[in-house]
C-alpha cells in the first residue's frame, strides 16, 4: 500500500479535500452536492460550494433614526463602534457590539456610564429594526427604526 504524498491544499480561502489520492476521477459519483471537481497533480479533489452569500440589504447595518421609548436617536457607524445622538440629549455616545444572548439577539452596549453601569440595546432581527433598549438604570423602552 502506497502512502499519500499529497499535502493538504488551500485555494482562495478554500480546503481542498483530497479523494483517495488519484484513485477517483474528476466528477466522480460521492462527491458533496455543489462540488466542483479540481485536477490535481496527482489525481482528482473536490471543492465544497461555500454557501451562497446572502444578498446585500443596506438595512442590516446598524445605523439610521430610531423610536426609543418616547424619544428617537441617531446611530451611524463610526470606526469599531457605533455614534449615538439622543434627540434631546448633547454630546454622543458610543455603542459597541457585545455579541449574541442566549436567545440569539444581537446586543450593542454603550460605554462604562460608571460603576459598571452600561445601556444595552438588544435587537429581535438581524435587520436590527426592532427591539429593546435597556437603561443603565433597568428601565427598558421598545426600539423601532424609523423609515
Amino acid at each position: 500500500m502506497t502512502r499519500c504524498k499529497m499535502p493538504p491544499l488551500l485555494l482562495a480561502g478554500l480546503f481542498l479535500v483530497a479523494v483517495g489520492c488519484g484513485t477517483v476521477p474528476v466528477g466522480a459519483a460521492g462527491a458533496p452536492p455543489g462540488a466542483t471537481p479540481v485536477a490535481t497533480h496527482e489525481g482528482s479533489a473536490t471543492v465544497s460550494a461555500a454557501a451562497p452569500a446572502e444578498p446585500a440589504d443596506a438595512r442590516s447595518e446598524l445605523e439610521g433614526r430610531y423610536k426609543v421609548g418616547p424619544t428617537t436617536c441617531i446611530i451611524k457607524p463610526v470606526k469599531m463602534a457605533f455614534a449615538l445622538k439622543w434627540e434631546k440629549g448633547k454630546g454622543t455616545m458610543h455603542l459597541f457590539y457585545e455579541g449574541t444572548n442566549s436567545d440569539g439577539n444581537q446586543v450593542f452596549v454603550s460605554e462604562d456610564l460608571g460603576g459598571g453601569r452600561r445601556d444595552r440595546f438588544i435587537f429581535d432581527d438581524r435587520q436590527y429594526d426592532t427591539g429593546l433598549f435597556v437603561r443603565a438604570d433597568g428601565k427598558t423602552m421598545h426600539v423601532r427604526r424609523l423609515k
